[in-house]
């Protein structure tokens, strides 16, 4: 997991008695990853306890290393769920 890494997330596959908000405290993040050669990407739609949501997409290329594209994708992800708070 990219976009939710950093932040409270609860992911919408693990919170089946809660679908449509998660728990205080928390946001609900589904999510889905994806790599190819030298590209890191991750899309989600994440939802917040008072009912706000947001869709984050974060694409990355000429990575020496796939793993190298973590920290950014995760870092970014962090930056906006901090602000939308």
């Amino acid at each position: 997991h990219l976009l939710p890494l950093l932040i409270p997330a609860v992911p919408s596959d693990k919170n089946a008695e809660s679908i449509f908000l998660p728990p205080s405290g928390m946001v609900l993040v589904g999510n889905k990853t994806g790599d190819l050669t030298d590209k890191l990407h991750d899309v989600g739609w994440f939802i917040l306890p008072d009912g706000r949501s947001y869709v984050l997409a974060i694409m990355t290329y000429n990575l020496p290393m796939l793993s190298d594209g973590l920290p950014t994708i995760s870092e970014i992800s962090r930056l906006i769920y901090k602000s939308m708070c």
